[in-house]
C-alpha cells in the first residue's frame, strides 16, 4: 500500500483512524502525520483490571525541538507514506526500546511533520509490573542516553535542547 500505520497488540485505533489519517496526508500534501491518542489508565486492583481515566498526554503541536527531548507522540498515532522508508530506513532493531523514537527523529529531519487535532487512537497505561512500560525503566533510561548522543551533534547547536534533555534525563 502507499501508507503505512502501526499498531501495538494492546492499543486500539478507533474505526476513523486510518481513513481520517490517510485522507489529511493527501488533502495537505503531507507525507508524515500523527494524530492525537487517548491514554486509558488502567489499574489492578484486587485481581481485577479497572479502568481509571482518559487523557490526552501528547497534544503539543509538532516541534523539532522537542522531539530531540522525549518522543512527542505513541507510535499507534503515527501514519506515513511508505516512500519514506527509502528515505530514513527502518526502524533500528539494535534500539531494544524507544526504536519508535529514534525512527520519529529521522522522519521529522527529512519530513514536514503534520499533527491533527482529532483524536484516532488509545493506548493503555497501568501499574501491571509486566507492561513494557514498567517492566524495562532501565533500558528505557539506556536507550535515551544512545539517543540523546546519537543525535548530540545537532542538539548541541540548539543550546536549549540540552538544557531541557538535562531536565528529562532519567
Amino acid at each position: 500500500g502507499k501508507f503505512i500505520a502501526y499498531l501495538d497488540d494492546d492499543d486500539i485505533l478507533l474505526p476513523h483512524h486510518l481513513e481520517t489519517c490517510t485522507k489529511s496526508l493527501q488533502e495537505k500534501n503531507c507525507k508524515v502525520l500523527y494524530s492525537n491518542a487517548e491514554r486509558a489508565l488502567e489499574l489492578w486492583e484486587e485481581g481485577k483490571l479497572i479502568s481509571r481515566a482518559v487523557d490526552l498526554p501528547y497534544t503539543s503541536p509538532f516541534s523539532l525541538t522537542h522531539l530531540f527531548v522525549r518522543n512527542p507522540w505513541p507510535v499507534l498515532s503515527l501514519v506515513h507514506e511508505r516512500s519514506c522508508l527509502q528515505v530514513v530506513g527502518l526502524q533500528d532493531e539494535s534500539l531494544t526500546t524507544h526504536e519508535d523514537w529514534d525512527f520519529n527523529i529521522r522522519l521529522g529531519l527529512a519530513f514536514k511533520v503534520l499533527r491533527i487535532q482529532e483524536t484516532t487512537a488509545q493506548f493503555t497505561a497501568g501499574n501491571d509490573v509486566t507492561s513494557m512500560t514498567n517492566g524495562l525503566a532501565d533500558d528505557f533510561a539506556r536507550t535515551t542516553n544512545i539517543i540523546y548522543e546519537r543525535y548530540s551533534a545537532l542538539a548541541k547547536h540548539l543550546p536549549y535542547v540540552l538544557e531541557l534533555q538535562l531536565q528529562h534525563a532519567v
